[in-house]
């Protein structure tokens, strides 16, 4: 996903991650410009007033955007990888995936913000709430990071924020898209004493539905997103942990 009036993300996508993408089937998807959007006054039924009063445009416009590659994946019938123009991608993160996929697998998120919070089940019986320092890692850490030498595993998830990568099926796709029929504020509990939140973003709402769709995230992550607070094109402002700007 990348936006038309921001070339140069996409161009730095492709050299950021060249290696990474050989023998991809790669498609740009032009994003849904929230700052257009909101100033031509169009209405839409898929942004509902609460998301006009409390989401950036920039979160609108995304929003809208994954809505997109989720009809995308809907009407192609085959399985896709979604990414934003911001990520770091492991050198071999599809030979990985596809080794990680389980037969019932549905949705797959292969990273998430830094800058916030993990929680997924790590064992039958247990959780790991997990939070990570530094927030805002330099991209060489995020190299470091998504090509770690670890053994990956694929967990069980329950709430992450952002949406750097994901693998998602066509029938999962079809039925968030029944889900989250509108962009909408909502009250978002994370549980464990941490405080209830507001749902200001796609990825935000998605934690109202990760546990019932069985969704999985992969870690250690095979993509990570530069994140950088201050050129993000859907934060206002750098987020603290519990705030969750997007």
């Amino acid at each position: 996903i990348s936006l038309k009036r921001t070339p140069k993300r996409w161009a730095d996508f492709i050299e950021r991650n060249q290696k990474a993408l050989n023998n991809c089937e790669l498609l740009r998807i032009d994003g849904i410009d929230g700052r257009e959007l909101l100033n031509s006054n169009i209405k839409s039924r898929l942004i509902s007033s609460s998301a006009h009063q409390n989401w950036s445009p920039g979160a609108i416009g995304i929003g809208l955007s994954h809505l997109l590659c989720w009809r995308l994946c809907c009407n192609s019938k085959s399985p896709l990888v979604v990414l934003e123009d911001d990520v770091v991608l492991a050198d071999n993160w599809q030979l990985t995936l596809e080794q990680l996929l389980k037969p019932n697998a549905g949705m797959v998120l292969m990273g998430w913000n830094l800058d916030s919070m993990l929680r997924a089940e790590f064992s039958d019986q247990e959780e790991m709430i997990s939070l990570f320092e530094p927030a805002y890692p330099s991209e060489n850490a995020l190299n470091s990071v998504v090509n770690s030498k670890e053994v990956r595993h694929s967990r069980r998830l329950r709430h992450a924020f952002g949406l750097p990568g994901y693998w998602i099926q066509p029938v999962l796709a079809q039925l968030l898209l029944n889900k989250i029929d509108c962009l909408e504020t909502r009250p978002l509990h994370l549980g464990r004493g941490f405080p209830e939140i507001e749902t200001l973003g796609i990825d935000a709402l998605l934690n109202l539905h990760y546990q019932k769709i069985r969704a999985e995230v992969v870690m250690p992550p095979l993509t990570l997103a530069l994140n950088d607070p201050h050129t993000s094109l859907t934060k206002t402002k750098p987020s603290r942990f519990g705030e969750f700007n997007t």
